[in-house]
C-alpha cells in the first residue's frame, strides 16, 4: 500500500499533502477581501494576485507542518493521513514545508511592508499551532481562527483599504472557524485522550464543547446579517 502511494505522480501526492482544495479556497478568500475593499477591478491587480499566491503558500505550509508535527499521533489514529500512509516521509515533508514557507516570505517581499509582516507572523503562528498550540485548551483553536480570518484582511490590504464590511466579514470568518476548530476537538476526542493530549474537548468535556460550538454558530449567523444592515449586501443575501 505504501509503495503504491509513493508511486503516484509527485504532483498528485503534493496536492494531497498540501490539501490543494483548501489552499485554492484560501486564495479565493484573498480575492474576496480585495473585492469587498475595492470591487472587481482590484482582482486583476498584480498586488492582489501576488497576495493570493502568498496566502496559498502559507496555508499549504500550515497543512504540511501540521502533518509533520502529528506524524506519530496520526500513525496511531489516522493511518490514511498523507505521512502515515506513505505519500512522503516526515523528513521530506519538513523539507517541503521549508520551501513553502520560504517561497511565501520571498514573494511577500514584493508586497507592502504591512503585508510582509502579516505573512511572517502567519507563518510563525502556523508553526506555533502545529508544534505547540494545537495541544492546548482554546489557544490553538483561537490561533487557527485568527489565521483564517486574516486572509480576508490580507486581500483587502492588498487592494489598498480596510472597510467596515471587510472587518465584519473577517469577524464572521473568525467566529465560524473557531466553532469549527472546537468541533474538530470533539471529533478527535478518543485519539487525543488515548495519546494523553489535553485539548478543549478533553478539558471541558464533549457536552460543554458542543454547547460552545452552538453558541459560536449562533453568533456567526447574527454577525452574518451585519453586512446587509450596513448596506453592503442586497436583500437576497439574507435569504442565502
Amino acid at each position: 500500500m505504501v509503495q503504491h502511494r509513493q508511486s503516484a505522480p509527485v504532483l498528485t501526492r503534493l496536492a494531497s499533502l498540501t490539501c490543494f482544495n483548501d489552499t485554492a479556497t484560501a486564495e479565493l478568500y484573498t480575492l474576496l477581501g480585495a473585492y469587498l475593499a475595492s470591487g472587481f477591478a482590484a482582482l486583476a491587480t498584480p498586488a492582489v494576485l501576488l497576495a493570493g499566491l502568498v496566502v496559498a503558500l502559507v496555508v499549504a505550509y500550515g497543512f504540511v507542518i501540521n502533518d509533520y508535527a502529528d506524524f506519530e499521533l496520526d500513525s496511531a489514529t489516522k493511518p490514511t493521513r498523507p505521512l502515515p500512509s506513505g505519500l512522503f516521509t516526515p523528513a521530506a515533508a519538513l523539507q517541503i514545508a521549508g520551501v513553502l514557507a520560504g517561497a511565501a516570505i520571498v514573494l511577500a517581499l514584493w508586497l507592502p511592508a504591512l503585508l510582509l509582516a502579516m505573512a511572517v507572523v502567519n507563518v510563525a503562528l502556523a508553526t506555533a499551532y502545529a508544534l505547540l498550540l494545537k495541544r492546548t485548551v482554546l489557544l490553538g483553536n483561537v490561533a487557527m481562527a485568527l489565521l483564517n480570518s486574516s486572509i480576508v484582511l490580507f486581500g483587502a490590504l492588498a487592494a489598498g483599504t480596510l472597510s467596515d464590511l471587510v472587518w465584519v466579514v473577517a469577524a464572521v470568518s473568525l467566529l465560524y472557524t473557531l466553532a469549527q476548530e472546537l468541533l474538530y476537538t470533539v471529533d478527535d476526542f478518543a485519539g487525543d485522550a488515548a495519546a494523553g493530549i489535553v485539548t478543549t474537548a478533553i478539558y471541558f468535556g464533549t457536552g460543554t464543547t458542543l454547547w460552545l460550538v452552538r453558541l459560536l454558530l449562533l453568533l456567526t449567523l447574527v454577525s452574518a446579517c451585519v453586512p446587509w444592515l450596513l448596506g453592503g449586501a442586497p436583500i437576497w443575501y439574507l435569504a442565502a
